[in-house]
């Protein structure tokens, strides 16, 4: 072989070789990012509440005197008609001492009462609570049913009668709720109740309903406000809210988590929050690239969302932001767009 295609041979194979290191020159000399279009969503804004469910249409008994229940044919959780019946009661069995019993002690005596700041006044408009005069009353005015019966149809979700003992005058002897007109209270704090109208939509949820949603709508909202035991902050407001399609699923106490819908939707620009840096005097910033260079771009930021941040001024949907800020260390900082030309 002679010396020239020698030496042509040798040049061929040093270009091969350069050509083949000059991926990994560039890559050493570029930062691989990977990189992001700012995205247009449809926001609407939501008010978030918790609080339990209850019955819309319920009926419940009270007694005036305590009674011996000679039997109850009813159980907490049964299923009525209208007109069925729920228990019999025994008007006369020993009505006036169950009345002595049922009477608390601090009030069987006006003296004691007049002794503990109470006016005689107060004690003229709730009258004489001696157990003499209240057995009289009773002899004289026996008032009890023979028979509980149903007005409605529905559930008993309360109970409070049971065979041959004495009744409580402080709760009802038997409470029906209508499963179809189940619907959720929620407490909504003062800062929000401004943002809530009837008829806004809100979703409903709960550790109850075994991952069911259900709908409904605003239905009223309280004129009251009163304060939150919990927080003892905040005043709250009770919002009632009508569900579109209760079921056997939801039972009466169960607590609630409502996201009320208390706007129209709009668009909204949005980016990352790995996206955002903030720098000294608290002005926050993206990197932008342009060519194979990094550009900082000022933003101004809004709404912040779950994962998320608004942008309302200083980018646009074309923009390529670069996704994770904390890799640039400055403007001009050359990089290599991850996945581009591959």
């Amino acid at each position: 072989m002679s010396l020239k295609k020698v030496t042509a041979l040798l040049l061929v194979w040093i270009l091969f070789g350069i050509a083949a290191f000059v991926p990994e020159i560039i890559l050493h000399r570029h930062t691989q990012v990977d990189f992001l279009y700012p995205t247009y969503i449809l926001y609407e804004q939501q008010v978030h509440a918790t609080g339990e469910i209850v019955a819309g249409n319920s009926w419940s008994f009270y007694l005036d005197v305590p009674v011996v229940a000679s039997s109850v044919h009813v159980a907490l959780g049964d299923s009525v008609q209208s007109g069925e019946l729920l228990a019999e009661l025994d008007p006369l069995t020993n009505q006036t001492d169950l009345l002595e019993e049922s009477i608390p002690a601090a009030l069987r005596n006006n003296e004691s009462l007049q002794k503990h700041g109470i006016s005689q006044e107060t004690l003229e408009k709730y009258g004489n609570f001696t157990a003499e005069s209240e057995r009289e009353k009773a002899v004289e005015n026996p008032i009890t049913p023979e028979q509980i019966v149903a007005p409605m149809d529905g559930i008993v979700t309360a109970i409070n009668l049971k065979e041959q003992l004495p009744n409580s005058l402080s709760q009802p002897a038997v409470t029906i709720s209508d499963p179809n007109s189940f619907e959720a209270v929620v407490q909504v704090g003062e800062a929000e109740i401004a943002q809530i109208q009837v008829g806004n939509p809100v979703e409903i949820q709960g550790a109850g309903f075994g991952g069911r949603v259900y709908n409904g709508v605003v239905q009223s909202i309280s004129p009251v406000a009163y304060q939150d035991v919990l927080s003892n902050q905040e005043a709250v407001v009770d919002v009632n809210i009508a569900i579109s399609n209760p079921d056997e699923h939801l039972k009466e106490g169960f607590t609630v988590q409502a996201e009320i819908s208390a706007g129209e939707k709009r668009p909204m620009l949005t980016v990352p929050y790995g996206a955002v840096q903030q720098d000294e005097n608290n002005v926050e910033y993206v990197y932008l690239v342009e060519g194979s260079r990094t550009v900082r771009r000022d933003i101004v930021t809004g709404m912040e969302l779950t994962h998320s941040v608004e942008v309302t001024d200083g980018l646009t949907q074309w923009d390529i932001v670069v996704s994770d800020a904390s890799q640039i260390t400055g403007s001009g900082t050359r990089v290599l767009l991850k996945g581009v030309g591959s």
